[in-house]
Formats: structure tokens, C-alpha cells, sequence
């Protein structure tokens, strides 16, 4: 158990960010496999991007839940807008993200799009 970091408000959330730990231990051994391997093929980088994709889904949901549960507890707090700075923080890693995946050549045409 972390120390001095409260628990989630609600049981779905709890749910959902055990879904979204599950998703980053897969992204986490993928990673380490390329760092520990040298592994950079198109179709492995292929499959870190997708286990990257899958984990952000899985934190936007449980991100949702938090400000649905922040609203629901006080209407005064403007969940919106923390959740709007968080987005643009994840946008911010995810562009970051897609240029090196075109650096790797992984589908450089769509992550150039993105």
C-alpha cells in the first residue's frame, strides 16, 4: 500500500484502475523487453503503441469516473476543469509519443496524421 495517497472514492473506480495497472504491467514487460533486448522491429513497436493505446483508454475511463464521483460529491468543484488540463498534459506525452514512433517507422503516414 501506498503511503499518504488516499483511496479511491468509489469501488468502480478502485475496478477500473486495477483494469488500467493491468494494462501498464503489459506495457511495462514490453517495454523492458525492448530496452533489455535491443528489440525495435516494426511489428514489436507495433504492439508497444497499441499497449500504450489500450492503457490510455483505460486511464481516460477511470479519469471520467474520478470527475463523475468529484460532481456527484460537490457540485461546486470544477472536476471539468482539472480534467481538461490532465487531457491536455496526456495529448501533450501522446505527440511525443507518435514522433517516435515515425522515428521507429511504425505506420509513420497515421501517427504523422495523429
Amino acid at each position: 500500500v501506498a503511503k499518504h495517497i488516499p483511496a479511491p472514492p468509489t469501488p468502480k473506480i478502485t475496478a477500473q484502475l486495477f483494469n488500467a495497472y493491468a494494462k501498464w504491467v503489459t506495457l511495462q514487460g514490453a517495454l523492458q523487453e525492448a530496452l533489455i533486448t535491443n528489440r525495435r522491429d516494426p511489428v514489436f513497436v507495433r504492439q508497444i503503441a497499441q499497449f500504450s493505446e489500450d492503457l490510455l483508454t483505460e486511464m481516460d475511463i477511470a479519469v471520467a469516473l474520478y470527475v463523475h464521483s468529484c460532481q456527484a460529491n460537490d457540485p461546486t468543484v470544477n472536476a471539468h476543469l482539472v480534467n481538461v488540463a490532465g487531457r491536455q498534459r496526456m495529448l501533450f506525452q501522446k505527440m511525443v509519443k507518435e514522433a517516435n514512433l515515425v522515428a521507429y517507422g511504425s505506420e509513420p503516414e497515421h501517427n504523422w496524421a495523429l
